[in-house]
């Protein structure tokens, strides 16, 4: 008789290790699973192509740039700088600013190819124009 009780403990004791080691290998599946899926997101991220800005010296009085660029006109200072465009459909013009503290140059967008000209107007009324020549 006193050998049952042993014999049933040793049972339960061997049941309850096959659970744990069941439930650890599925864990441990679920784990690399999940590894395995954050690995293979990280490998190939979907992203689309970033061009860089085509930066406009001081003294720029022509440009080339493709469709999609943004030009980032160099101005002396900011304040009262103004940039128009003469075919708003080729250039999408953004002003001179300041947000959150940070200074922007003023700039322009690529639209669709084609020539404009960019008149910048300084903050002492000088004015330089900018042809700019855009390709696809």
């Amino acid at each position: 008789m006193i050998r049952t009780p042993r014999a049933a403990g040793a049972a339960a004791a061997l049941v309850g290790l096959v659970v744990l080691t069941g439930c650890s290998s599925s864990a441990s599946q679920t784990e690399s699973s999940a590894a395995t899926s954050a690995e293979a997101s990280m490998a190939s991220p979907v992203m689309s192509p970033v061009m860089p800005p085509v930066v406009l010296e001081k003294t720029a009085t022509t440009a080339t740039a493709k469709v999609g660029n943004i030009l980032d006109i160099n101005v002396d200072t900011l304040a009262g700088t103004t940039i128009d465009v003469d075919n708003p459909d080729l250039l999408e013009v953004t002003q001179a600013h300041e947000t959150d503290g940070t200074q922007f140059n003023p700039s322009a967008k690529a639209l669709k190819a084609g020539t404009a000209v960019i008149t910048v107007t300084n903050g002492d009324n000088t004015t330089r124009q900018i042809t700019v020549t855009i390709t696809e």
